[in-house]
């Protein structure tokens, strides 16, 4: 291979990803101006929400969007921007329109969704994880694992739109339709799991091998993806139609409209934050409310429950019959609960996840105790400079004293820390 054939790879790629951006975006466009043209009609998830769903399919795919083009406005050559405007088209047009008249144009716009999505959004998903947040792959020893796991996913994808069957009530005839593929359509999961799995090793490995500000941009995404984990398991742990069946179709609605906004909108804020570094370093702050008042309404929730059922069956088994007076009883009782079980909780997670915050405050609670009973000066500055090295460990510290009218001198201290 001669130095000129190597040089030109990297621009080959570079055209390749652009084209799929400019086409992607034309389709994005035609996606919009589809809504807009037809705002009121109904959505391939009409089921879950009439015409909701298409619109939050729009709206949180455009900002999405909207988002990746900021990034490669303000961050340009690194890959996550193209990749994101890949998976936010895709993301746009995941609730279809489905009153087009005919079954056969139906069908041929369903498939072009379904190309799109499966063989070029996901795979952009996939790719994007690899090499968030610097663009470039790490370790770079994986650099050679991503072209096959690219193509086998593309390929995977291909096999889904060629044998994609719709469900009974929707009249669609798959234009591309390709039976003898139909038993090697469980590939794609297992390809798209193996890829999302090695981008999420990539991951860790990253966070271990970067500095500060890398890690506090990838621990943005994790702050993400936990809490998606955890509203996903507790709003998927009960079936939508029970849940419909227990709480009413608009609260189902509502439930599942959150969890829509929050998968496609809040990846992409994640993303831009972390790439734009705007209020980069308050994530921190974010993790630890997120785990107190997480905790804290988990415990609630739990404790709400409880007394309201056991009260219950106490009135029951008493009285004969149910009274709303347990509900009372079990509201006041966890009005009452919330500042003490807060203090408890948040004194809990200090230790436990930010034990230096909680050693400073504890230090510096001491030293305020020391203050009031001490008199000797020596002693108190002394303290002072301790105190100053156990809670900001700087490498120098140096105390000066005002001059006093008393004996004119100027009394300074210093201490080094090792």
């Amino acid at each position: 291979m001669t130095p000129q054939s190597k040089s030109t790879r990297p621009s080959v790629g570079r055209y390749l990803l652009w084209s799929l951006v400019g086409l992607a975006l034309v389709y994005w466009v035609w996606i919009v101006f589809d809504l807009v043209t037809h705002p009121t009609s109904l959505g391939s998830n009409a089921e879950a929400g009439g015409s909701l769903f298409r619109w939050l399919s729009g709206l949180t795919g455009t900002f999405t969007v909207l988002v990746a083009l900021f990034i490669v406005r303000r961050v340009p050559g690194n890959i996550v921007g193209p990749l994101l405007v890949l998976w936010g088209v895709g993301a746009t047009g995941w609730s279809q329109r489905m009153d087009w008249g005919d079954p056969i144009l139906l069908g041929q716009v369903a498939a072009v969704f379904n190309l799109y999505f499966f063989c070029i959004s996901s795979p952009a998903l996939s790719l994007l994880l690899f090499h968030f947040p610097t663009g470039k792959t790490y370790p770079r020893r994986i650099a050679h694992l991503i072209v096959p796991l690219t193509i086998a996913g593309f390929l995977a994808g291909v096999i889904v739109a060629v044998t994609y069957t719709p469900r009974q009530e929707i009249t669609l005839v798959n234009p591309i339709y390709v039976p003898m593929l139909v038993p090697y359509a469980n590939l794609y999961g297992r390809v798209f799991a193996i890829s999302v799995l090695s981008a999420f090793v990539s991951l860790v490995l990253r966070y271990r091998a970067g500095g500060m500000r890398e890690r506090v941009q990838l621990r943005w995404f994790a702050w993400l993806l936990s809490i998606g984990a955890i509203t996903s398991l507790v709003t998927t742990a009960v079936p939508y139609e029970t849940v419909r069946s227990s709480i009413g179709l608009q609260a189902a609605v509502i439930i599942a409209v959150v969890m829509y906004i929050f998968w496609q909108g809040f990846p992409a804020a994640a993303i831009g934050l972390a790439m734009l570094r705007y209020r980069l370093w308050d994530i921190d702050i974010i993790i630890r409310r997120t785990l107190i008042y997480g905790l804290l309404s988990s415990a609630l929730v739990l404790m709400y429950l409880s007394g309201v059922l056991l009260l219950q069956r106490l009135f029951t088994a008493v009285s004969g019959q149910s009274s709303a007076v347990a509900i009372v009883l079990s509201t006041l009782a966890i009005a009452a609960l919330f500042t003490p079980l807060r203090r408890r909780v948040q004194d809990a997670i200090d230790r436990r996840f930010y034990r230096r915050k909680y050693d400073a405050a504890k230090t510096l609670a001491a030293f305020s105790a020391t203050v009031r009973d001490e008199t000797n000066l020596d002693n108190l500055t002394g303290e002072l400079l301790a105190i100053v090295q156990e809670t900001m460990q700087p490498a120098h510290v140096s105390l000066w004293m005002k001059q006093t009218a008393e004996n004119g001198q100027r009394r300074q201290s210093s201490a080094w820390t090792p």
